[in-house]
């Protein structure tokens, strides 16, 4: 029986997602295998509902969201800075591996976003103990998104690092890119550095997206909706993803729904708040239905006539593939979401966007009733990546 050590990094619960999709497939390619997980929270709570087995070294995993929920403002949280504030937590975590490596034997050691853990295998590839190594990325390198010339500087700092961690790997390292090559900008890591989609073209295994279920057999189920609760009344579906940065998007969309009520009174809302939002905080309005947190949450997204959310990379990715309207807010000030995600989206031409601190009520509930139960045609997505991964696995073990 071969042992795997899974470790699942990053911010809410995007990358846990499609960890735990990866590891059902790479089961189906490696009956008997065995996987033990590092996380923190909620990456930790959803792998537990899941059924998975995380090792007890997790509980001194750092809580990187709550990092990022410290430094985040109304609707707007600076990658950079949050890397900055990440960075204790971040040399927990190496310590942590530390402790697992020198306990367990692994056959493999699979890193999802954990660059913490990347950098010091790249430092100390003894750290491995010898153990091959699989690390997933779903964009690459940073991007300035202010004027602040200490942020340039600082941005740089982490792209060279970039370029120091994944530029010269080891033999027994793989890099895997959850995506397409178009998904990584063409231009440089930074002034002198190299071209972004250059670097990874040559380093990076790319296996287009992955997703905890099969678009066209969602889209095809005719009774997902009954069998959910909903009725045949107008469906909003509202996420907020695996933190609590979305709060003020979450109070926009409860004032919004007055509006849409009134010229559409059989339309109901669905709030997802997620794990680490108090349900409690709201009372819910006639009309909507609010929620913590809802495992398999893509199913109430193909029920729904419009989805609303932040500009997830998980969750756009899943209404695109589901070809479902919905309305994103890209967090301000965050990289990713502000360039990586919205590339995407206007490349697969999914999604409408708007902008949190120019949307009153008024505003969003024309938006919603311009776009309640509109037919939609996105670009289709490669999905498949959830195979393509665990096949890469499969040949490293």
């Amino acid at each position: 029986m071969k042992h795997l050590l899974y470790i699942s990094g990053s911010v809410g619960l995007g990358h846990v997602v499609r960890d735990a999709a990866i590891a059902g497939r790479l089961r189906l390619v490696r009956p008997g295998v065995r996987i033990s997980w590092l996380a923190g929270s909620p990456a930790r709570e959803y792998l537990v509902e899941g059924g998975e087995t995380l090792l007890p070294e997790a509980s001194g995993c750092a809580d990187s969201s709550r990092a990022a929920e410290q430094v985040a403002e109304k609707g707007a949280m600076n990658l950079f800075h949050y890397i900055l504030h990440a960075r204790p937590g971040w040399r927990r975590n190496v310590e942590v591996f530390r402790r697992v490596m020198e306990t367990y034997r692994f056959d493999l050691v699979i890193s999802d976003e954990a660059y913490e853990i990347d950098a010091a295998v790249s430092g100390e590839p003894d750290l491995l103990r010898g153990v091959p190594c699989v690390m997933i990325h779903d964009f690459i390198g940073l991007e300035p998104v202010s004027a602040n010339p200490l942020e340039w500087i600082g941005v740089g700092i982490v792209n060279r690092n970039w370029i120091r961690t994944y530029g010269t790997l080891k033999d027994n390292m793989r890099l895997i890119f959850a995506g397409e090559p178009e998904d990584v900008p063409a231009g440089r890591f930074g002034f002198g550095l190299p071209r972004r989609r250059e670097f990874a073209e040559n380093r990076y295994d790319f296996t287009g997206y992955v997703l905890p279920f099969d678009p066209e057999r969602i889209i095809q189920d005719a009774g997902i909706r009954t069998r959910l609760g909903y009725g045949e009344y107008p469906l909003i579906v509202c996420s907020f993803g695996g933190t609590s940065i979305g709060w003020s998007l979450v109070k926009l969309c409860i004032d919004a729904f007055s509006s849409v009520r009134a010229e559409m009174p059989l339309c109901r809302m669905v709030v997802v708040l997620g794990p680490r939002m108090d349900s409690h905080r709201f009372t819910a309005p006639g009309g909507v239905l609010i929620k913590g947190f809802v495992p398999r949450l893509y199913k109430h997204f193909a029920a729904a006539d419009l989805c609303i959310c932040q500009a997830g990379g998980t969750t756009t990715l899943e209404c695109t593939a589901l070809q479902v309207p919905f309305i994103y807010f890209p967090l301000k000030r965050h990289s990713e979401q502000m360039n990586h995600v919205r590339s995407r989206l206007k490349r697969h031409r999914a999604g409408v966007e708007m902008d949190i601190e120019k949307t009153g009520p008024p505003e969003l509930a024309e938006k919603i009733l311009r776009l309640l139960g509109k037919d939609v045609v996105y670009e289709k997505i490669r999905s498949g990546g959830a195979e393509r991964a665990a096949g890469i696995m499969h040949e490293m073990l």
